[in-house]
């Protein structure tokens, strides 16, 4: 990943090449699942998951559904308060 890059310079970095929004199984909840290629990961690309206003996963592509919480929580939440996991949202 980039280092010394800030907020939206990282758009530089990364194209876009799929949006799935998916509606929550139980509620009138929406996620939105990205995938994207990517300067640093060309082979396995980036993937984020975003549940409203909430970041959930930044990190190779994993294939993450938003609703999939098992899966979510084995790769790690995004965190801003704890200590590094295997998403890239939670490093600095």
């Amino acid at each position: 990943m980039p280092t010394g890059i800030n907020g939206r310079d990282i758009l530089s970095y990364i194209t876009p090449s799929l949006l799935m929004a998916e509606t929550h199984p139980n509620t009138d909840g929406i996620a939105f699942h990205v995938e994207c290629g990517c300067a640093w990961e060309v082979e396995h690309g980036l993937e984020i998951t975003i549940s409203g206003e909430r970041i959930l996963y930044v990190g190779p592509y994993e294939g993450i559904s938003p609703y999939n919480q098992a899966r979510l929580e084995s790769i790690g939440f995004y965190d801003d308060e704890s200590d590094f996991s295997g998403n890239f949202a939670d490093q600095e």
